[in-house]
């Protein structure tokens, strides 16, 4: 297996996130309002993966599932609360 040093890494990441993400002007007279529509729609859609919930949310305790962890208090709490709130809505958990 090749080894690389940081910088190549970083000089190949920089390369490749570039040639990924590609920034599309709005105003660009070229884009039919359909193409804009469908462009705002997966923008919109995009998740920021680094922003997690913190712990004591369901969303962290479904995070905690997910990687085979077992949840903590504070994420046990808030997942026995919504889904007791489920419950008294009637709404499938």
């Amino acid at each position: 297996m090749t080894s690389y040093s940081l910088d190549e890494l970083e000089t190949v990441l920089r390369r490749e996130l570039t040639a990924a993400v590609q920034v599309i002007d709005p105003s660009d007279t070229a884009l039919t309002a359909i193409r804009r529509r469908i462009l705002d729609q997966a923008q919109a859609r995009r998740w920021q993966w680094w922003l997690l919930k913190p712990c004591g949310t369901p969303a962290a305790y479904r995070r905690h599932l997910r990687h085979g962890e077992k949840a903590c208090v504070p994420c046990r709490n808030a997942e026995a609360q919504r889904a007791a709130s489920a419950r008294r809505k009637g709404t499938a958990p």
